[in-house]
């Protein structure tokens, strides 16, 4: 006996057919043909198709599913519901009561109602069917809605782009992506980032086209559009572009890099540029070209009619763009002799002008001078002219002696100029004579004659108006009365000029044996 299926069916007029197993086999064959119909479609939702089938629920709407396939929609928890109806967009399906069940003519081969559990079966879905499903249950009352979307999954999503070649702030491009599904949702890509819109970035209403206006270098990708909906995603192809800029940011490096170069030097000019397609180079000297190309300059042996601004200008030939950076090099010969002179002509006197200079051979940036090892500072009798080259006392005093030095400095040497010992002249002050005033007849008589000065006075000595000695000492052996009167002593400093005389009463008393 062969195991096969028995075909039943319920009251007159219901149209859903009840299988049963059964041992003995059913001549389906004698059946009507709606009745055949009826059953293999029975067939193809009780079984394989039962297991693809999505299963939608309240707590699932909206629910997202894909085109062709079937879906049942039931009430979560499950619930027998003796009478009710199930709608689509205010249209009626199918409506039910005990015993007996009619579904929509329009409905009566894509939907399968199962009454036990009120539920309701879509066969292949498609686009169309989209929208809300309303299951209205009178015994007991009950009313639910589950909103399907029914989509195309994503395919053929292909961009296109009205140029490749482009120039930064020139140019602008349109991206178009296109594909196949609904409903589609389009998202731009550069690189990692999503594109956003700005003034400059501009998509179309649904997004499909992306305009870049006046691009600029970030704007060479790679591009991409993905393409969505709630059930799949597509990526097009990715587009980079060729967006020629610049020169732009040109820098010049300088090797060595000083703020002054010694006369002979050797100076290497390095030119950049940020640039696509890589700059062209050419080099000028205060404006003029110096027929010198690429990069790199090397300058040998600079002197000083070498100073001045050195350009590179860089130049784009597909911009048609040009930019530049400039250096302006100082070539200074160095210091080669510094000398203190003395500019009054004759020697620094107490109370007097005295004035120091200091010539130097080369080029001067500054001059300072030195005492005894320490800077020189102006003040009411010291003062500097001449760009600090001369040196002026007004009047010079005994407290300005000591070592003087000037130092000239320019940008690439200094030098120090030899050792100036100032010493002031002064004097004689008023001379002093030290011996005594009154001496025994016969004895010896001994003056001497001092006087502050510098250099020391020359000193001379007088009795009474006639002269008697030269030097600081005078002496005189065995005195007598004759001897008594006055002596003077002269004191002479040949450098200042200057003569003080001092006069001393002497007397001899007594008789000589």
């Amino acid at each position: 006996m062969t195991e096969a299926f028995i075909l039943t069916f319920g009251k007159a007029g219901h149209p859903f057919p009840v299988l049963k197993k059964h041992r003995t086999l059913f001549p389906i064959g004698h059946l009507k043909m709606e009745y055949i119909v009826a059953f293999v479609l029975f067939l193809q939702l009780s079984f394989s198709p039962a297991l693809a089938a999505e299963v939608v629920t309240p707590e699932d709407s909206p629910a997202a599913v894909v085109v062709g396939k079937d879906v049942i929609l039931k009430p979560n928890p499950t619930m027998t519901i003796q009478a009710g109806s199930w709608s689509f967009n205010s249209d009626n399906i199918v409506f039910w009561y005990p015993g007996q069940a009619i579904i929509n003519k329009l409905y009566n081969h894509s939907v399968y109602f199962n009454e036990s559990d009120a539920s309701l079966t879509l066969r292949s879905v498609q686009v169309n069917e989209s929208g809300d499903y309303v299951l209205n249950g009178a015994l007991p009352p009950y009313q639910v809605k589950l909103t399907l979307s029914v989509e195309e999954p994503i395919s053929n999503v292909t961009m296109t782009v009205s140029a490749l070649d482009l120039i930064e702030f020139n140019n602008s491009v349109t991206l178009n992506c296109s594909a196949s599904g609904t409903p589609l949702q389009f998202h731009w890509i550069n690189a990692t980032s999503v594109v956003t819109a700005s003034e400059r970035v501009q998509f179309s209403s649904n997004k499909n086209l992306l305009t870049i206006k006046e691009v600029t270098r970030f704007d060479t990708g790679p591009f991409l559009c993905n393409v969505s909906n709630s059930i799949s995603y597509g990526e097009s192809r990715s587009v980079d572009f060729n967006i020629s800029y610049g020169p732009s940011d040109p820098m010049m490096t300088v090797t060595p890099d000083k703020m002054a170069y010694i006369s002979g030097s050797h100076v290497n000019l390095s030119c950049s540029a940020d640039s696509k397609p890589a700059a062209s180079y050419m080099w000028l000297f205060k404006g003029a070209a110096l027929n010198m190309y690429g990069q790199h300059l090397k300058l040998t042996n600079l002197q000083m009619n070498d100073t001045g601004e050195y350009t590179c200008l860089a130049h784009n030939s597909v911009t048609s763009r040009f930019a530049k950076s400039s250096r302006t090099l100082r070539i200074v010969d160095p210091i080669s002799k510094v000398v203190m002179v003395n500019k009054v002509d004759g020697p620094p006197i107490l109370a007097m002008t005295f004035t120091l200079s200091c010539d130097v051979t080369g080029p001067v940036d500054s001059t300072h001078w030195m005492r005894n090892g320490t800077y020189l500072q102006s003040n009411d009798r010291t003062s500097f002219y001449n760009r600090n080259m001369t040196l002026t006392f007004s009047p010079v005093d005994n407290s300005d002696n000591g070592d003087y030095r000037c130092i000239a400095f320019n940008a690439v040497s200094n030098r120090t100029s030899q050792e100036y010992m100032l010493k002031v002249n002064y004097g004689p002050q008023m001379p002093v004579i030290w011996g005594p005033s009154i001496i025994a007849s016969g004895s010896n008589l001994m003056l001497r004659c001092s006087a502050a000065s510098w250099p020391p006075s020359n000193f001379t000595w007088y009795f009474n108006t006639t002269m008697v000695g030269k030097g600081p000492n005078y002496t005189l052996d065995s005195t007598s009365s004759d001897n008594s009167g006055n002596y003077t002593c002269s004191a002479y400093n040949d450098i200042t000029n200057i003569t003080k005389m001092v006069t001393k009463e002497i007397k001899v008393i007594g008789k000589s044996s």
